[in-house]
């Protein structure tokens, strides 16, 4: 599925805010919001810029106070690129492994 396809989709999901990710004004990708859940899509041959990744996440990270999410047991590639973001493994049921992120991420060391 296209980056437009996929973010058609994520708007039509009920009860989820959706958040264009344009650095340098390109569309790159888009995060969903609900609660604090928050899901992140970068799109095939956007890259990442973690300056502009920090500015994309300052006001969601600033409106909640921290954010959260969830990964299937199984997908090993979107938790390594949890915690590359930031996001500390909390707890897990039988389905997922969730997270915390309670510091804005790339921030100077």
């Amino acid at each position: 599925m296209d980056g437009a396809a996929l973010l058609a989709q994520a708007r039509a999901a009920p009860d989820w805010e959706v958040h264009e990710y344009r650095p340098g004004g390109v569309l790159a990708g888009f995060g969903m919001l609900k609660g604090t859940e928050f899901h992140c899509c970068l799109f095939a041959g956007a890259g990442f810029n973690r300056r502009a990744m920090r500015e994309f996440l300052r006001p969601l990270f600033e409106r909640r106070g921290f954010l959260t999410t969830r990964v299937a047991h199984g997908d090993l590639a979107n938790q390594r690129f949890n915690k590359v973001f930031g996001f500390e493994r909390t707890w897990s049921d039988e389905q997922f492994h969730y997270f915390l992120m309670a510091e804005l991420p790339f921030g100077r060391a």
